[in-house]
């Protein structure tokens, strides 16, 4: 077996053992940087949406907690609720003004159960829920907006956790024609309200909402939990996913755990799923929970191979192409002249003048 000698080698060989191994770098090189730009340009594109996604969500959330102060402002104007606040005998008081709520609401909207308005006496003992029978209950350990309209007797719009989860609340005070406080109404939405004006046909974004397991186990109606917040994971209860096709171990890995621990707007991507991490926040500014936007770009980092597979075989054809054009140049250019060159000056060497 010869050994590889160099010297040996035709000034064509030389010359394409040089360049060769540099044109497959370079191929290669911008190649790995198309590819790479290509599942960049998936994930810019991907967080962007995210973000648009959480934008709009800050800002439904917004809109909805207007409306919800617009509708309590409406029922504490009601003229006949003055009389039912002052009336001595409470077990009376809460049938009439049940009684009186239940035909506006039947008036307002074809399904009764869906619209929820609550009613408080002062501090923050519950007067009337539209919705159940309890009644009566005493709110101040927990309902902090609740006291903060009887602290101020301002009107107040936030979010804030109550014994069902999140609430979008907004919150009027009562007055009599005297200007006597009364108490307080609110009606508010839920997040889930929020994310549905967010959801589309193609369902390409799905949700989970979250909440802190330790504020969870304080508030929540275990009832209201195991319905709402099915799944704990690492100090977190999960709401169900909005999409059939999200999967809660795929949210629940520790890059995602961080960032709902950060209490910060957060980007992550893991694996073929990237996931927009927006903080929940009380009107006190506290954080009480995140919604997790899910996106899974496995669709799309599939098309971005295909289309990297079909540029990398075109280029293929074009470097092959360009090899043999490459070799006949050489040959032609320099090779077959230099061994024309050296042939000559051997012969001229050797005495003889003519080929």
């Amino acid at each position: 077996m010869s050994n590889f000698s160099y010297s040996k080698l035709s000034i064509r060989n030389k010359i394409l053992i040089i360049f060769i191994p540099l044109f497959a770098a370079v191929f290669g090189l911008g190649l790995f940087a198309y590819y790479n730009s290509m599942i960049n340009n998936v994930d810019f594109t991907t967080k962007s949406n995210l973000l648009r996604q959480m934008q709009t969500f800050e800002n439904i959330q917004s809109m909805l907690m207007d409306n919800a102060l617009k509708t309590s402002q409406l029922f504490s104007t009601f003229t006949y609720i003055e009389d039912i606040y002052k009336n001595p005998n409470q077990e009376l008081a809460y049938l009439q003004i049940k009684d009186s709520i239940s035909k506006v609401i039947k008036k307002i909207t074809d399904d009764p159960k869906s619209f929820q308005i609550h009613f408080h006496r002062p501090p923050a003992i519950s007067f009337l829920r539209s919705w159940t029978k309890k009644h009566g209950d005493n709110l101040e350990s927990f309902r902090k907006t609740i006291l903060k309209v009887y602290e101020t007797k301002l009107p107040l719009k936030a979010v804030e956790l109550g014994v069902g989860g999140f609430a979008l609340r907004g919150i009027a005070p009562i007055f009599s024609k005297s200007k006597e406080y009364l108490g307080s109404v609110e009606y508010f939405y839920t997040p889930d309200d929020a994310l549905k004006l967010l959801k589309t046909k193609d369902n390409k974004i799905g949700f989970y909402s979250t909440v802190s397991a330790s504020l969870a186990d304080k508030l929540f109606e275990p009832k209201e939990l195991a319905k709402s917040f099915p799944n704990k994971e690492s100090g977190h209860y999960f709401s169900k996913p909005s999409e059939d096709w999200m999967d809660i171990k795929n949210a629940a890995v520790p890059s995602v755990i961080k960032a709902l621990n950060s209490g910060k707007q957060t980007i992550v991507i893991e694996g073929t799923s990237t996931f927009g991490i927006h903080p929940v926040l009380d009107f006190e500014n506290n954080i009480v929970g995140n919604i997790i936007f899910v996106k899974n770009n496995t669709k799309q980092y599939k098309e971005a191979q295909n289309s990297f597979i079909k540029i990398a075989i075109i280029i293929g054809f074009v470097g092959l192409l360009l090899y043999f054009t490459f070799s006949f140049a050489v040959n032609k250019i320099v090779s077959n002249p230099l061994s024309d060159a050296v042939r000559l000056a051997k012969n001229i060497q050797r005495g003889i003048f003519k080929e």
